[in-house]
């Protein structure tokens, strides 16, 4: 009897021990999550720990099903009833403004990503977007304050992207070309950003090599993002002029009424994709005077209306016009201005008839480490390689383009297709990018990126041979692709032949 008693207390013991052990630890791990403060000894109620926890998880539903709305309403309840623990708040304000994004409600989305940094204020990601929010409401100062401290916690790829372009809308082309280097030189971390593009904006902005590296020499090696699902871009536009509104004004000389026109082309064409500028001056039916500097002058006479015709020929083949009615009085001019007009450009294929697009590197055609503009607004660019047109040894043309790899790294040439996603209507289909090309150098080595959108596509398998050979890349470009690159890379040493380049529709 005694020792059947000893055993039970032996075992109620144990059980004793496991209990409180198993209570002791549970509290230690309330108190990890959820911080004691000074030293009182908090008296933790699991349910209310167990609601707090599952707080948001309605409101994360909605979100998850594309319900905005509710769930911004969801969450600001939550938040009045100041049930959240400060990293759930966090988290509540940083969706809101995720929600607000969507909703294009920017202004109060910079709001909210920057409540959400006040509880958690290492959170890159949160002020990366308040500063996407407020560049879109061309709050563009904001946007930089906010970029700043994005990049300061972390120097990812698509935080400097973000900086340079707010950089651009600024104006301050040099910081902008520093954070475009700094996206270039980590162009192996690049997630949401295409890295050809931003070296023809890089190469557009400083056209001057010897000037890009003077630049690039304090310029940091940008990281690759750990979580890029929540992170905002902010879109890439294609380079354009800014503007091609141009003064006018007449004053009296001593040699009578002077006509002055002055266009500055500095301040409006930052990406260097003016050819020419030409101006016309007509009176009545008679063409008065013609010129193709950037600002002229010219003699005028009182009672006399007087037209002028401004010609920006840019981008390849893209041409721009505006004009400007003058009536010169006795004491006075009056002015009325046109419009912008911008005269329709001809895309046609020469050779390949069932081709959307097609490019035959002609003697026209114009390799630089600026980039050249083609008939189809394709901007074609290289690195700083060898490069020539051939009139001997060609596929289908006349002519064919010989590359050399001088230098002492991988380097090729690159193409912004992107113009073709809407004159060409390719957002969403399948289609093949194809072109003749030959080795001249034991290996060739050449290899070809694609990027449509978000989708990059690698080919690397030609077998090029010494007599040419029809290459083909197949791939399918995504419903809301917002700009489309091709870029062709050699080891160093390397030559290759191309021609011929063109794209098709497949299906």
């Amino acid at each position: 009897m005694l020792k059947l008693t000893f055993e039970k207390a032996v075992l109620f013991t144990l059980i004793l021990i496991i209990g409180i052990s198993t209570a002791n630890i549970y509290s230690q791990f309330l108190y990890m999550k959820f911080p004691k403060e000074g030293n009182d000894i908090p008296t933790v109620n699991p349910w209310t720990v167990s609601r707090s926890i599952t707080a948001t998880l309605d409101a994360d539903k909605l979100f998850m099903e594309g319900k905005y709305q509710e769930t911004i309403d969801e969450f600001a309840k939550l938040l009045i009833t100041d049930s959240l623990y400060p990293d759930q708040k966090s988290y509540a304000y940083f969706i809101m403004g995720m929600s607000q994004f969507r909703l294009k409600e920017y202004n109060k989305a910079v709001d909210s990503f920057a409540s959400s940094v006040l509880y958690e204020s290492s959170n890159a990601t949160a002020y990366n977007n308040a500063a996407v929010c407020a560049f879109y409401e061309k709050d563009y100062e904001s946007a930089l304050d906010y970029q700043k401290k994005a990049v300061e916690i972390l120097p990812a790829v698509e935080y400097y992207y973000n900086l340079g372009r707010i950089y651009e809308s600024l104006g301050e082309y040099h910081s902008a070309v520093e954070s475009f280097l700094s996206v270039a030189k980590g162009e192996e971390n690049v997630t949401l950003v295409d890295p050809v593009r931003i070296k023809n904006r890089i190469a557009n902005l400083y056209p001057s090599i010897h000037e890009r590296e003077e630049i690039a020499k304090g310029v940091i090696v940008s990281l690759k993002l750990r979580d890029y699902n929540n992170v905002l871009m902010i879109e890439d536009s294609d380079m354009e002029i800014l503007d091609t509104d141009f003064k006018v004004v007449v004053r009296d000389t001593n040699q009578g009424k002077r006509l002055y026109v002055t266009y500055d082309r500095e301040k409006n064409d930052p990406y260097h994709l003016i050819n020419q500028i030409s101006w016309k001056v007509i009176s009545g039916n008679n063409v008065l005077f013609a010129s193709n500097n950037n600002s002229f002058s010219m003699e005028v006479f009182e009672n006399n209306n007087y037209k002028i015709t401004m010609s920006v020929k840019y981008k390849g083949s893209k041409v721009k016009e505006r004009e400007s009615l003058i009536a010169v009085s006795k004491k006075d001019f009056k002015e009325h201005k046109g419009g912008e007009f911008l005269k329709p450009n001809q895309q046609f294929t020469k050779i390949y008839e069932y081709a959307v697009y097609e490019q035959l590197f002609d003697k026209y055609f114009k390799l630089t480490t600026k980039g050249y503009y083609d008939r189809f607004n394709v901007l074609w660019a290289k690195d700083n390689i060898i490069s020539n047109i051939m009139t001997i040894d060609f596929r289908d043309s006349g002519t064919s383009l010989y590359l050399e790899n001088n230098l002492t790294w991988d380097a090729g040439i690159r193409a912004n297709l992107t113009p073709l996603l809407v004159d060409k209507k390719l957002k969403g289909k399948y289609v093949s990018i194809r072109f003749w090309a030959r080795k001249i150098t034991s290996k060739e080595n050449m290899e070809v990126v694609v990027r449509a959108g978000k989708e990059t596509y690698g080919f690397d398998s030609f077998d090029l041979q010494y007599k040419w050979k029809f290459v083909n890349m197949d791939f399918q470009i995504p419903d809301d692709a917002g700009s489309l690159t091709f870029s062709l890379k050699m080891k160093p040493e390397e030559q290759i032949k191309i021609d011929g380049f063109i794209i098709v529709v497949t299906k």
